[in-house]
């Protein structure tokens, strides 16, 4: 694609800082786990692969990573910027580069069924593909008006989806009473990810610098 053939030509600016590397299946723990980018001289980490990835809740991007995916993404929240933390990283996170849809699910319960909160979603994603919002539909089973979550993205969506499909599409809706006070999308740009985009693509590349809130 466009972006992989962006990287490999700009890649030779990374130097030794880069490391690649294929994966597939689960994505678990955080990306300076061993089975991913552990060494510390590493700046760069660099994820292919060429089948569908689930990243499991509470994965943390705490690297400058870029990950390509030839197939579809799910991603369970809350998807972390720091291992055991919910802090953010002025520098670290993820770019996700993905040809299918990217699914993201139901995650945990972030408001314990007592006030409004957000699954938390660290990380820019690209997709060729749909973006989909899932339900939690777990909660409905039990509870004729629960309270569900929204989805707070700090990072980014763009999704290239066409053919009369939504980029985005939510198959989640929020109770009334805080849909008329909150959106269920709230989308916030974090300025690294415009430099981690020019850093891996080069300097043509712009990672789109837009916020806003999406009530459906």
């Amino acid at each position: 694609t466009l972006l992989l053939d962006s990287y490999e030509k700009n890649k030779k600016n990374l130097g030794d800082s880069v490391r690649e590397k294929n994966v597939s299946g689960d994505i678990e723990g955080a990306v300076n786990d061993n089975l991913y980018c552990p060494e510390p001289d590493k700046e760069y980490c660099v994820l292919k692969s060429t089948a569908d990835v689930r990243i499991k809740s509470n994965f943390a991007c705490n690297k400058k990573t870029l990950m390509f995916i030839d197939g579809s993404l799910e991603i369970n929240p809350p998807l972390k910027n720091s291992a055991g933390s919910d802090s953010l990283s002025a520098k670290n996170g993820c770019i996700f580069v993905v040809s299918g849809d990217v699914n993201i699910l139901e995650g945990g319960d972030a408001s314990n069924n007592t006030s409004f909160k957000y699954d938390k979603v660290n990380g820019y994603i690209l997709a060729d593909g749909q973006i989909i919002i899932g339900d939690e539909s777990y909660k409905r089973d039990h509870n004729t008006n629960p309270v569900i979550d929204g989805v707070y993205i700090n990072g980014g969506l763009q999704s290239s989806k066409s053919n009369y499909d939504k980029s985005i599409l939510f198959n989640r809706y929020l109770r009334l009473e805080d849909r008329l006070k909150f959106p269920l999308l709230a989308i916030d740009l974090h300025p690294k990810y415009g430099i981690l985009g020019e850093e891996f693509f080069g300097s043509k590349y712009i990672i789109q610098t837009i916020e806003l809130g999406v009530k459906p």
